[in-house]
């Protein structure tokens, strides 16, 4: 199982009011992205999950930000991969590209 992801949190434990909130996958990480602001890294409780795709190998991002989207169980999971239109059929996830087919990394072709 994955260790749980790193967020950058104020003197209060609250996350910095930005939309997104970056998950860091090492505490190294999270301190090199911790401005001189006040706010400090600190692990989650439990395992974030993300989704890719099956076969292209790209994660599910958020359209706006690019980040990996990182969700809290596979409840969340299935919800955001239906509104981003990805299937998630026992825990095999494609994107709406390689739905559509074909999709050959070895030809470097998407859709």
């Amino acid at each position: 199982m994955a260790d749980a992801c790193w967020v950058l949190t104020d003197e209060y434990g609250g996350g910095r009011d930005e939309p997104v909130v970056a998950h860091y996958l090492t505490e190294t990480r999270a301190k090199d992205a911790a401005r001189p602001d006040g706010y400090r890294p600190r692990q989650l409780d439990a395992p974030c999950l993300t989704l890719t795709c099956s076969c292209c190998e790209e994660p599910l991002q958020d359209d706006d930000y690019g980040h990996a989207i990182h969700l809290a169980d596979q409840a969340e999971a299935t919800e955001i991969a239906s509104a981003y239109d990805w299937t998630l059929t026992d825990g095999v996830a494609t994107c709406p590209t390689c739905v559509t087919g074909p999709c050959d990394r070895e030809a470097d072709t998407h859709g």
